[in-house]
């Protein structure tokens, strides 16, 4: 069993500013500032002298705004000024957790002394989450981590099935919803325990009386559905709660955004993220419902993405002046074959041509299967990084597909080595690391190096585990 242990700090000092005009936090979280300029936000720790240091601790730091900056946070000891942890926050969105390592000495600094965070790099403040009513998440509250690792695939059902894997309302929360509810279905996670959590989620983003008010993926209070990306969680709505009064925005909001070829798109972009977070929820709910026009709308949208491929290459982005846009990009990859998947695996007669594209997918995703069973960012660039959550979406739709007897069964086996390499990326208390930051700085942060942790990716990585059992 993994043994986490957080001790959460208390903000001691921070700049008297308020969330920008036009942004917001998530309900029921607090949030400080850390500003590139100034006195520093400060932090103590109580009773931390006589914590014994067993492994090496780490910092962590959680994202309460949306950031379209790359900046630099530097973690401070306050007696002798010096640097003692940096954390390259790039792009960051809400939610997201940050780490660096600490040496037992800094420890004992911090214990005695408490710690400074300033903004080495970036222009506008970095908005942090905090616990000021010791209520709060540990696990994203500011926090000094010491654990063991004995069962990691254990600490990582926990991490999953509590609000630390919550995201912002749209792609990234359909992740993890998809995740969870998947785990509970095979019993990776209690029935019971999972639901709550679902429950507990969907109370972020909707009033009591089902009217949807959440934050966009720019931390912006939204009453509307934002666009393609946004509808996923509905598919989890529809079936947990078949009657909640939002389920017809989103059958409103895939009617009004129909393009002429019947694709449901944002303006003139044809994205491959419309075969799971559109395809795929309008299927489950015609299915549930019983509505055959959706089924038929569902099946409609993934034969329009077909044109995303050419040349044997995928691409993210397909305009209507022709240009293609992140093309082989692994993550495109994974919704495409995840919105095949899941889409075709709910229908009692799934069509021919569609079977045959999801074959035809999959084998191409598997060509390029690195030696360790993962997909680097661009499935075509080996010089660039894997990225484990566009890996796990992968394999998530390779494993649901042979378990909904769509693939060959041989196909199995690219799927079982990815969750194996995968389970190594988890940290102590079950974040999954190694995943490419979200597409906010463009194709150039998506050809870097750069990788974080993000629970999205550990929603991909559940269906993949649940997939496989």
């Amino acid at each position: 069993m993994s043994e986490s242990t957080y001790y959460i700090g208390k903000v001691a000092s921070a700049p008297r500013l308020s969330v920008p005009e036009g942004y917001r936090v998530t309900r029921g979280w607090h949030a400080f500032a850390v500003l590139p300029r100034g006195a520093p936000t400060l932090l103590y720790w109580d009773g931390l002298e006589s914590v014994p240091v067993r492994e090496r601790p780490c910092l962590r730091l959680s994202v309460a705004l949306d950031s379209r900056e790359d900046a630099l946070l530097e973690a401070i000891a306050l007696a002798s000024g010096r640097v003692v942890a940096r954390m390259d926050i790039r792009q960051a969105h809400a939610f997201q957790p940050f780490e660096a390592p600490l040496s037992a000495q800094t420890l004992r600094e911090i214990a005695e002394e408490g710690l400074g965070l300033r903004l080495g790099r970036g222009s506008a403040p970095l908005w942090l989450l905090h616990d000021p009513s010791g209520d709060g998440e540990p696990a994203l509250m500011p926090h000094l981590f010491l654990g063991t690792h004995l069962d990691r695939l254990a600490a990582f059902r926990q991490r999953l099935n509590s609000r630390a894997s919550l995201q912002f309302f749209g792609w990234q929360e359909g992740c993890v919803l998809n995740g969870l509810q998947d785990m509970a279905a095979v019993g990776l996670l209690d029935a019971e325990s999972a639901q709550q959590t679902i429950a507990a989620h969907f109370a972020h983003f909707f009033d009591a009386d089902g009217t949807l008010d959440y934050e966009d993926d720019f931390s912006q209070p939204k009453r509307s559905i934002y666009g393609v990306e946004c509808t996923l969680p509905f598919a989890v709505l529809a079936r947990t709660q078949p009657a909640h009064p939002a389920l017809e925005m989103a059958v409103r909001f895939w009617r009004d955004s129909r393009a002429t070829n019947g694709a449901v798109q944002d303006g003139a972009m044809l994205t491959a993220e419309g075969s799971y977070t559109v395809a795929y929820p309008m299927a489950q709910i015609g299915v549930l419902r019983g509505e055959p026009s959706l089924i038929a709308a569902a099946l409609e949208q993934l034969r329009a993405r077909q044109a995303l491929f050419e040349d044997d290459a995928l691409a993210l982005r397909l305009y209507t002046d022709g240009r293609r846009t992140f093309v082989n990009w692994a993550r495109a990859a994974a919704w495409y074959l995840l919105g095949l998947a899941r889409t075709l695996a709910i229908l009692p007669d799934p069509p021919a041509d569609l079977r045959e594209e999801f074959a035809r997918a999959a084998q191409w995703a598997i060509r390029r299967q690195n030696r360790d069973g993962l997909w680097h960012a661009f499935l075509d660039a080996p010089d660039v990084l894997p990225d484990n959550g566009g890996s796990a979406g992968i394999a998530a739709a390779l494993a649901i597909g042979v378990k909904a007897r769509l693939l060959s069964p041989a196909m199995r086996a690219p799927a079982a080595q990815a969750a194996q390499t995968l389970s190594n990326a988890l940290t102590p208390d079950g974040f999954l690391t190694g995943v490419a930051q979200v597409n906010k700085g463009g194709e150039a942060l998506q050809r870097d190096d750069y990788r974080v942790i993000s629970q999205f990716g550990m929603g991909l990585l559940a269906q993949l585990y649940a997939a496989l059992v």
